[in-house]
This record gives C-alpha cells, sequence and structure tokens, in this order.
C-alpha cells in the first residue's frame, strides 16, 4: 500500500469511525492493518516472522537474519508435552508464540514458555507448522491440511485422500505449497481453494522450496526427479538422476539449486543445467550468510562445503559422540554466520552446540529429561531462532515406568541471561594396565571460572556411564571406580557441566584390560588334556 492509498484509507477509517459504532471503525483498522502486514514483507516473503516456516524461509535456507552473537547458551526455559516431537521442529510467528506438533496435537507456545492451546487435530501428523503472513498457521496430517487462527480456532480443512506428511511453506503472496506422500504437489490459497496441483505419479516426494521468482521446486523418490514448477502449475524443467531426491531443495541467494539424494549434493543453475556434483553424506544443507554451504546429519561431522565447487573448507567433527541413526539434526544459522545444531548422546540425553562461522566450537548445553528413569530421549528437530537470538529446539523421550512406558516431549528455549560458565578440562587419573574382573578407582577433578558446583559425565569406553554424578565442589578430586568385563583396550571419556548445564570440554585416558594370566594358563592346560601326545611333547621340550 503506498502512502496516498494510506492517507486514503485513513481518512475513511475516521469518517467511517464518526458515523457508526466503534466496532467498524475497530474492523477497519485491522483491515488496514493486516494489509499493511502482508505488504510489508521482504523478498522472501516472510520477513514478518522470524522463523514462519520448517528451515526459516521459502527458499529453506535454514538462515536467520537476526544476530544471535549474544546468546551464550543455558536453558532459558522448557515447556513438557505429551508424546514426543519426532523430527517436527519450531516455528514461530510476529508475535514471538512458537508452535509445535506432536503425533496427534498442534501446541501454541508463549515467548515465556507458558502453554496457550493444545488442540487435537484428530488426524495423525508427519510435519513441522508453517504461519503465513496472517498468522495463519498450516498443518498437515495423514488426511487433510489444517488452518488454525492464532487463537486456536479452525479455519479451514482440506480434505484429501492424499498423505499431507510433510512440512508446508507459504510463497510470498500467501500461497501454501504442501506435498505429500505420493508424488503430489499442492498449491493452496490462503482461503483453502486448491489452486492447482502437480503430480509425478511415482510415490513419494520432498518438501517444496520456493525461490524468489515465486518458482517451486520439489524431489520425488522413486522416479528420481527434480522438478521446477512455475508459479501457475505447470512444469518448468527437470532434472533426474540415479538416486531419489527426499530432501527438500534448498536455494541460494544467487539462485544456485542445491538437492541432496540419498548419496549425491547436486548444484543446479536456475536454468536447470548441473553446475556440480560431489558425493556427500548427510541431511539438508544449510547456507551461511557468506555462502558456504553447512551440511549435519546422520553423521559425526558437521562440514562446511564450498558453494562453487562443493569443496570442503572445513569440518567440524563431534567427539566421542555414539553414532546411531539421525545422532546429529540439521543445521540452523544466525545472521552472524553462528551455527546451531544439536545431537543425541547414548540414546540417554543429548547436547545443543554451536560453532563459530570457521567451524570452531563455543560453547555446549546439556539437555535431558527431569522425569526419569528415561527408556529413550532422543532430539531428531533441528533449532529454530528467534528474534533475540533464543535457540528453540524440540525433544522426544519415553518414561519407563514400573509397568508401562509413556512418551513425552520436551521445547527448550535456549538464551539463559549470564549463564554460569562452562567448567574446564576434567583430569583423570588411575591405574592404566589392568586386570579383567577388577575393580580399579579413578580420580577425576574440574574447576569452574565462577567457583561453582559441576557435575560430571564419564563414559567408560565399554558402553556404560556415570551421567551427571554430582554436584560436587569445584576443583575437588572425586573418586569413582568400575570394573571392565572383557578384556580390551578402553578410552574413559569424561566432561563436566556447570549448574546451568553448560559443558566443558572433554578428557580422556586409555587403559589396557589384558586378559587375567592365571585364567589364560588354565585355559591352555585343559587343551592339552584333550591332546595326551602334544602335552608330551610340550613337556620334553620344557624339560
Amino acid at each position: 500500500m503506498n502512502k496516498n492509498n494510506l492517507t486514503i484509507g485513513i481518512t475513511i477509517l475516521f469518517i467511517v469511525s464518526a458515523l457508526t459504532p466503534m466496532t467498524v471503525g475497530y474492523n477497519l483498522r485491522t483491515s488496514i492493518e493486516t494489509e499493511l502486514q502482508l505488504t510489508s514483507t521482504g523478498n522472501d516473503g516472510l520477513s514478518y516472522s522470524s522463523w514462519p516456516v520448517h528451515k526459516h524461509d521459502p527458499q529453506r535456507t535454514g538462515r536467520s537474519p537476526y544476530d544471535t552473537s549474544n546468546n551464550h547458551g543455558g536453558i532459558k526455559w522448557k515447556y513438557l508435552f505429551d508424546m514426543g516431537a519426532q523430527f517436527n521442529s519450531a516455528v514461530i510467528d510476529s508475535n514471538g508464540t512458537v508452535y509445535i506438533s506432536n503425533y496427534w496435537d498442534l501446541i501454541a507456545v508463549d515467548k515465556n514458555g507458558t502453554g496457550k492451546w493444545i488442540v487435537d487435530t484428530g488426524d495423525y501428523k508427519g510435519g513441522t507448522p508453517a504461519v503465513g503472513p496472517d498468522g495463519t498457521i498450516y498443518i498437515g496430517t495423514i488426511d487433510h491440511l489444517f488452518a488454525y487462527n492464532p487463537d486456536g480456532t479452525k479455519k479451514w480443512t482440506l480434505e484429501n485422500e492424499h498423505n499431507f506428511f510433510g512440512n508446508p511453506t507459504v510463497g510470498p503472496d500467501g500461497t501454501v505449497y504442501a506435498t505429500t506422500n505420493d508424488g503430489y504437489l499442492y498449491a493452496v490459497n490462503p482461503n483453502g481453494t486448491v489452486k492447482w496441483r502437480f503430480i509425478d505419479k511415482n510415490e513419494g516426494c520432498s518438501d517444496a522450496a520456493v525461490d524468489h521468482n515465486g518458482n517451486i521446486y520439489y524431489g520425488t523418490i522413486y522416479s528420481n526427479n527434480l522438478y521446477c514448477i512455475n508459479p501457475n502449475g505447470t512444469e518448468n524443467w527437470r532434472y533426474r538422476t540415479v538416486h531419489g531426491f527426499d530432501y527438500c531443495p534448498v536455494i541460494g541467494d544467487d539462485g544456485t539449486i542445491y538437492a541432496k539424494d540419498i548419496s549425491y549434493l547436486v548444484a543446479l543453475n536456475p536454468d536447470g543445467t548441473e553446475k556440480w556434483k560431489q558425493y556427500i553424506w548427510g541431511d539438508n544443507p544449510s547456507l551461511a550468510p557468506d555462502g558456504k554451504i553447512i551440511l549435519g546429519g546422520t553423521s559425526e561431522f558437521i562440514t562446511a562445503r564450498s558453494p562453487e565447487t562443493g569443496g570442503i573448507r572445513w569440518r567440524y567433527e563431534i567427539p566421542n559422540i555414539q553414532v546411531f541413526i539421525d545422532s546429529v539434526t540439521e543445521t540452523a544459522i544466525g545472521g552472524d554466520g553462528t551455527i546451531y545444531f544439536a545431537y543425541t548422546y547414548d540414546k540417554r540425553f543429548g547436547f545443543v552446540c554451536v560453532l563459530s562461522p570457521e567451524g570452531d566450537l563455543l560453547w555446549e548445553t546439556h539437555l535431558t529429561s527431569d522425569i526419569q528413569p528415561v527408556k529413550f530421549f532422543y532430539i531428531l528437530s533441528e533449532p529454530s531462532i528467534g528474534e533475540d537470538g533464543t535457540v528453540y529446539i524440540t525433544t522426544e523421550f519415553s518414561y519407563q515406568g514400573p509397568n508401562s512406558s509413556e512418551d513425552f516431549g520436551y521445547l527448550y528455549a535456549i538464551n539463559k541471561q549470564n549463564p554460569s560458565p562452562a567448567p574446564g578440562k576434567v583430569m583423570i587419573n588411575g591405574e592404566t594396565n589392568g586386570k579383567v574382573g577388577m575393580e580399579y578407582n579413578y580420580t577425576f577433578k574440574s574447576a569452574s571460572p565462577t567457583g561453582e558446583d559441576v557435575y560430571y559425565l564419564i563414559d567408560w569406553g565399554d558402553y556404560t556411564y556415570e551421567r551427571w554424578i554430582g554436584p560436587y565442589p569445584s576443583d575437588e578430586k572425586i573418586t569413582v571406580g568400575h570394573i571392565w568385563d572383557e578384556a580390551d583396550s578402553y578410552v574413559i571419556n569424561a566432561r563436566a557441566k556447570s549448574t546451568d548445564d553448560m559443558c566443558g570440554p572433554w578428557s580422556e585416558l586409555t587403559v589396557s584390560m589384558p586378559r587375567n594370566k592365571a585364567i589364560s594358563n588354565v585355559l591352555f592346560y585343559r587343551f592339552l588334556e584333550q591332546f595326551p601326545l602334544l602335552n608330551k611333547f610340550l613337556t620334553l621340550l620344557m624339560n
């Protein structure tokens, strides 16, 4: 809306307000404010919110425009909800309300960590919500695409025989783009009517991304196509590979399309021609402010790659991680280039980690459940970033009761003011050569920079742990014993954390537990008893 139209609109508002009850004036004012909000967006169409869709924007860059350098970690608050969040990350509207989804519900939490409302959609869900320019929240389920008002009331329902299991996005004009598990790409108007749909007849496809010109990109799993669809729903071009595109494309600032299939990351020019192709293990990339491609997920590495060639710029190895499927999340990037990700450790707790733009570790915050005992604890969704630099992340865990187990989740807000700093490196001392079946005592000591108490995590190297024992006074030695049951070489890993869950660096000590010689001799003589002639021959040799 230009200034002349705004002046006319305000003049009409005052005239009508003078002649009619204030409710009419209020409705007109709301209409003007809504129009201003809708037209004040930037090139990506989503500047009305700090993190409105999965991976931040229609281009799916995973990059926030806000500086996060003042976020020094620490848990600001956490919100407990029923069922887990699976792979669903948080989205944020213009008022700072955070929206998450579990298996069945859409949940709204205010920026202070208080629950606002919970809606049971009645359908199983598999994706992250999306927020439109007018505050409408969109969520896909097994049978429907739902639209909800900011107060939690239902706005409309798009019923279909197709499963909207993915993560919808919103284009610059407010069009909602959602894909189905059987190859459909839907374009839906803000009022819930279908604008058009495009079909690849093979089942399975990725989420959709939208470039600054309104072109839509999505990949298929079984037909191995990456499509560029015109804003009117017709095909522009397709790129075919031998692997399925099950990851959402990412659009660079220069229009380059980055598409990840099962094994390769492909960079395509805007006309669909191949720029480069690299064999890469990992999940969807995020794009740093300087154009670097940041990859995390399903690996023990976070990797930065060149946008020109796909070659490695740097690689951060996550120390001592117990690698299993999806142990590392995808990344989110602040406007200052700071890189956020999380990983699950031993399926009982996890960490939110922060790297500098050069790949150096800045801090880690420990996440776990207050409800114990825990059967498993997972961090599967990538972080989301608020306007004030707060990082939000969802988790899933299962409480193991005496007769049954229940699933829960947490929404964490990471940005505590002046968190207690991380302790220093742990000093480990004790026997490095021992015998199987004997207990050995080891001492551990770490100091807090501010003299606060510390907790210790000890990984004995044989898949047994001391999980955050403490608190203990800073810089005081503690003694913990352990028995190894099998002959082998083991690495003891230990780290300390502060009272605000800020984690210090890992330390290690290698120990060797060879087989007990006495036991070995007994077994050897039992073996010789089975062969009398060999026993006699060896006896003659030894004499």
